[in-house]
């Protein structure tokens, strides 16, 4: 037995061939042709492969669930044609299945991406989810929010969504963000309540909206340059470099949205911005020398990486914040 059938075979899996043609097999064995050549791609990790190789089906099979699916149904042949040049699109050109699937879902919504729209990182949607629950329990719900750098819209739309008397603006320099962004609002039914635009992050157009924002919220680009050679092929290669990289070490675009959160911030206001974890010392004098008596926290990530920069306002919003957040999570 070759190392591919034990490997097969300790997954409980079991291809049961048919004597008919090669691009003619049940799921079951088209399934088991799907794991053996993603193994070499993902360094034999059978448990994360098995997840792929689930979703590739699912994919194929118009999105319903794989499991329900009789595993001696015989594919045909554009079924089986399709299932390979999505593998191939995977092993050789390193296209993020996202962008193959064409959504993905973020807490309560789902998106619609395409290559070069930045796709939504877990870590985003677990900060993402902590604001929602902490602005839940503030009891606050008519609020009037920015997300600044918006992509897909996975930010403000999630929060539009949670929050039905809330209302924001969503902005993006890529016209490419702006227009998937308009269509994900508008299929999550908040687009009479979100408006998408398109520019740099706080434009000269936005000076009349001095301190008129309860919540900004951003994920920019703020990977260092110098990190670019130990990105994954499928990051380098798909995903927009304007929406990952940042000069100066990764902060110029941190800098830029702290100066102006000054001005735009409504008294009362919090604002929670996603960094990589070399920025948050920086970050954190930065908020001492601009915001004096505001409160401010590193909180860690579900892999306990400080990951996002909270500011609030008031007392009362740093007690509520300690108190809904795990314990460990929040670097004071």
């Amino acid at each position: 037995m070759s190392m591919m059938q034990k490997i097969l075979s300790m997954r409980g899996i079991v291809c049961r061939y048919h004597q008919i043609s090669e691009k003619m097999v049940s799921i079951d064995c088209l399934f088991s042709r799907i794991i053996a050549l993603l193994l070499p791609k993902y360094k034999g990790d059978i448990a994360f492969v098995n997840r792929v190789a689930v979703r590739i089906m699912n994919h194929l099979l118009n999105f319903q669930f794989f499991s329900h699916f009789d595993k001696n149904r015989i594919i045909n042949e554009s079924e089986y044609e399709r299932c390979m040049k999505i593998v191939q699109m995977l092993t050789i050109h390193d296209l993020p299945l996202e962008y193959i699937e064409g959504n993905v879902s973020f807490l309560n919504i789902i998106l619609k991406i395409a290559p070069s729209i930045l796709i939504p990182r877990p870590e985003t949607e677990y900060w993402c989810h902590q604001l929602c629950v902490f602005l839940k329990m503030l009891k606050e719900d008519k609020f009037h929010f920015i997300d600044i750098g918006s992509g897909s819209g996975c930010l403000g739309i999630s929060i539009a969504k949670a929050f039905s008397k809330s209302t924001g603006i969503m902005r993006d320099i890529s016209y490419k963000a702006v227009y998937y962004s308009k269509k994900n609002s508008k299929d999550n039914g908040v687009a009479n309540r979100v408006r998408v635009e398109h520019g740099a992050f706080f434009g000269k157009k936005m000076q009349k909206n001095k301190g008129v924002y309860d919540l900004i919220v951003a994920n920019p680009p703020y990977i260092d340059k110098k990190f670019y050679p130990f990105l994954d092929p499928s990051v380098k290669k798909w995903e927009s470099k304007n929406a990952l990289f940042s000069k100066d070490c990764g902060m110029a675009h941190l800098k830029k949205i702290f100066l102006d959160s000054v001005f735009f911030l409504k008294n009362g206001g919090i604002m929670v911005i996603e960094c990589d974890v070399a920025h948050h010392d920086f970050l954190h004098r930065l908020a001492v020398r601009l915001l004096g008596k505001k409160y401010f926290f590193s909180v860690r990530d579900q892999y306990q990486v400080p990951r996002s920069f909270w500011i609030f306002s008031t007392e009362r919003q740093r007690i509520l914040f300690l108190n809904c957040v795990e314990e460990g999570k929040i670097i004071l």
